[in-house]
């Protein structure tokens, strides 16, 4: 067995983007199925809920199954004035010519295709400019993105792009297709397709999903599958703003880790692969080899008191276990203890409410400094009309506070209850949902409806006890 070092991250990286070994351990969550059956293209969440693991680990497959992959990155991406397009109709009809052209030039360049089966897309080239450009054996990096810019998107180009969207292309690309697909991932839209203008980046964002879903269900019947990972501050700024956004939202994944049982999973296959223990144990003996526990139920108990800590999903634990096993270091432990996990709490609240103010700055600006005015040294649980008055009194009627946060336009447009479900959404409390006698958190329910909306009385997470102080006794 291999030794561990807890001085370092053991497991493995926080970011997926870093990990090299993720198809070793990947953890199929919550909806994955129904994306890999196609039946969603639209993936949303905060920072650390999973999505640049599942677009890595959607990659690696395919790249290790000898499949069509194309991930959009910063050598793909353009500043949205170059678009020149003002309503999402426009950026839907341009971005679908975009799309398109990516595709074309995998094809075109691809090893895999015969030659007559490419010479089906070359027949085009003389009719579509840009065509005759991007099937030049090329790699489709900055030359051809500004080639692209520069043919596709202004006025006077009308024609060209109509010409690639004509059925007649997106058949030749299914032709050429045959039987295998084609993916393509697009992660942090708003930094790959640049703007200083907030609400020319949502309506970017906006048309773009329009042109996938076209693409993906219409023009392509599933044989490119276009998938757009979206942070879920971005997502809620969207749906204020789009008025044909309905007919997306099926298609709509919002990540949620519903069952802890994953999520002891997804540490068991951590533990397992850094010590290179063997396959057939039970969850809770790997978790014996990494923390101070024997027994089933005393492992169980730890488990919970760890995941009860979790806001986002696999990301935090991680982040808790290492500051955990810093602590055991430095006390010359080779296991961590409850102990070391409770030593470790300050500093983990304190990052992950500095966290939630990052993941959600475009919305909800400076929030850590609002939870710290209204909550420190406050209780964890509280009836709902009491929190409302709370509220109330010390922020949103308070005048004090209005003048310290006056500059914060987006609290005092707001009454109590709402402002209750912005500190939901963020992970900062939950509710008691009265059919399941516990505590819902967003980490669990993106969406609780009307659960939330009838019930009686909220928790503040269990992640911020030791940070802010928090008075722990039960309502009456």
């Amino acid at each position: 067995m291999n030794p561990i070092d807890l001085s370092k991250n053991f497991l493995g990286p926080l970011d997926a983007n870093d990990d090299e070994n993720l198809l070793d351990y990947f953890i199929k969550f919550g909806d994955f199925k129904n994306l890999m059956n196609k039946d969603r293209f639209v993936i949303v969440g905060p920072k650390g809920t999973g999505k640049t693991a599942i677009r890595k680990f959607i990659k690696e497959k395919r790249n290790e199954e000898n499949k069509y992959f194309i991930d959009i990155d910063d050598s793909f991406g353009f500043t949205l004035n170059q678009l020149q397009a003002k309503s999402p109709a426009e950026i839907k009809y341009k971005m679908k010519g975009y799309l398109t052209s990516l595709i074309i030039n995998t094809l075109s360049n691809s090893d895999d295709i015969k030659l007559e089966d490419k010479k089906k897309l070359e027949e085009y080239k003389n009719d579509i400019p840009f065509l005759k450009k991007i099937l030049k054996p090329l790699k489709f990096k900055v030359m051809i993105v500004e080639y692209a810019v520069k043919e596709l998107f202004p006025e006077d180009k009308e024609g060209a792009l109509k010409k690639l969207l004509d059925k007649k292309i997106s058949n030749a690309i299914s032709v050429v297709l045959g039987k295998t697909d084609i993916w393509i991932c697009i992660d942090d839209i708003d930094t790959i397709f640049k703007s200083e203008d907030k609400e020319a980046s949502l309506k970017f964002i906006e048309g773009l999903i329009y042109s996938c879903s076209d693409l993906n269900i219409s023009t392509f019947k599933k044989k490119v599958w276009i998938v757009l990972l979206l942070r879920s501050e971005i997502y809620e700024e969207l749906l204020r703003i789009a008025v044909e956004f309905d007919k997306e939202m099926v298609y709509i994944w919002e990540i949620s880790w519903e069952s802890k049982e994953l999520l002891r999973d997804f540490l068991a296959k951590r533990i397992k692969w850094a010590l290179g223990l063997k396959e057939d144990m039970s969850i809770w003996s790997y978790w014996t080899y990494l923390f101070n526990v024997k027994l089933k139920q005393e492992t169980i108990d730890l488990g919970d008191y760890l995941i009860e800590r979790i806001i986002n999903g696999p990301r935090d634990l991680l982040l808790l276990v290492y500051l955990s096993g810093k602590a055991a270091y430095k006390n010359s432990a080779q296991k961590i203890s409850m102990e070391h996990i409770t030593r470790s709490e300050f500093e983990y609240g304190k990052i992950k409410l500095k966290q939630i103010t990052n993941n959600f700055q475009r919305i909800y600006n400076d929030i850590d400094l609002v939870i710290e005015r209204l909550f420190r040294k406050s209780k964890q649980i509280y009836k709902r009309d009491e929190l409302e008055k709370f509220i109330n009194e010390n922020l949103l009627t308070n005048p004090k506070a209005r003048k310290d946060f006056e500059n914060l336009k987006w609290i005092f447009t707001r009454s109590a209850f709402p402002f209750i479900e912005i500190l939901y959404r963020i992970g900062f409390i939950g509710y008691w949902d009265q059919t399941k006698s516990e505590y819902i958190y967003v980490l669990e329910c993106s969406n609780p409806g009307m659960a939330f909306a009838n019930s009686p009385k909220f928790r503040i997470h269990s992640a911020f006890l030791k940070y802010l102080e928090i008075i722990l006794h039960k309502i009456r």
